[in-house]
Parts: structure tokens; C-alpha cells; sequence
């Protein structure tokens, strides 16, 4: 199971996600898998405060070979929208 830590709080600016990615972005690890995937797969979401919504989508892939060439085609794809409000601490 993979160890999920903390890296970082998830309230801040864009000006500090941005100073997050940058640094974030030196853990990135890029080596040969050691067999082809099955599947790939990626979520995404977004939060539009101004309108109190919440923007999410997920995706997943089949890799193939077509024509000799590397694709993906989708198996599953989702995306959802959802009004949210603004927590009130008790």
C-alpha cells in the first residue's frame, strides 16, 4: 500500500499552489515500467468560489496499438458538477 503523506496544506492562494507545483514538481520520478499498463487513469476537479461550484472529471484509458502506433481509447469518462456552500465552523 502506498504511503500517502502530507506535503502540504491544501487552503492557500494561487500564487502559492503555483510556489507548491514548482517544488513538488523535483519529486517527479521518471523510470521504465517494468510491464505495460493495463490501464491509465486521471482525475482532475476545480472549485469556481464566485459561483459555489465544484468542477470534477475522471478519466480512464485502454492503451492499444493502432496503425503501429501507440493510442488510448477511453473505457470510462466522467464529469460532474455540484454547488457547494461555504462550511461554517460550529
Amino acid at each position: 500500500m502506498t504511503d500517502i503523506r502530507n506535503l502540504h496544506d491544501w487552503d492557500v492562494t494561487p500564487s502559492r499552489a503555483r510556489q507548491l507545483q514548482e517544488k513538488l514538481r523535483g519529486h517527479i520520478s521518471l523510470h521504465p515500467m517494468r510491464k505495460k499498463p493495463q490501464f491509465v487513469g486521471g482525475l482532475d476537479c476545480s472549485l469556481d468560489k464566485r459561483k459555489g461550484r465544484i468542477f470534477a472529471a475522471a478519466v480512464f484509458l485502454i492503451p492499444c496499438d493502432q496503425h503501429r502506433r501507440p493510442c488510448l481509447h477511453p473505457l470510462v469518462q466522467v464529469d460532474y458538477r455540484l454547488r457547494v456552500h461555504p462550511h461554517t465552523p460550529r
